[in-house]
């Protein structure tokens, strides 16, 4: 059994041991597997993952089409592989912007004062008005 710090140095020293041990820590109970990570990457957008199986099927369904000599099924197969990956990579970019303007909005709720909020420099306690300048999302 260690006896206690008798000066500042040994504090100080014993101090930081102590906080690198419960920073060690926080990270051990923050670490995720892959399959939360990816739950959770699902979670936030599921529609290219749910649209990535259908334009492979469209590709390998069109060059079926291609090989056996149905062209007009093929051109088909092609356009709706066109709309599939077109529909993914836009519900990438809309779902961006959505989380960008989630995060600011909830930066902005969280904030007691400050120049996005109404009663600047007045007591926050009780405070429960969303109203803030310049920013009506």
């Amino acid at each position: 059994m260690t006896s206690s710090p008798t000066t500042w140095r040994e504090l100080r020293d014993w101090d930081r041991m102590e906080e690198d041990e419960i920073r060690r820590f926080e990270a051990m109970r923050e670490r995720k597997t892959a399959s939360q990570i990816a739950w959770d990457k699902f979670s936030k957008n599921p529609i290219p993952y749910i649209l990535a199986p259908c334009v492979g099927y469209c590709i390998f369904a069109g060059l079926n089409a291609l090989q056996t000599g149905h062209a007009y099924m093929a051109i088909k197969y092609l356009e709706y592989r066109i709309w599939t990956q077109g529909t993914a990579i836009a519900s990438l970019f809309i779902g961006g912007v959505y989380y960008q303007r989630k995060e600011r909005r909830d930066l902005f709720k969280l904030q007691p004062y400050g120049p996005y909020r109404k009663q600047y420099g007045k007591s926050h306690i009780g405070y429960t008005s969303d109203k803030r300048y310049g920013f009506n999302w």
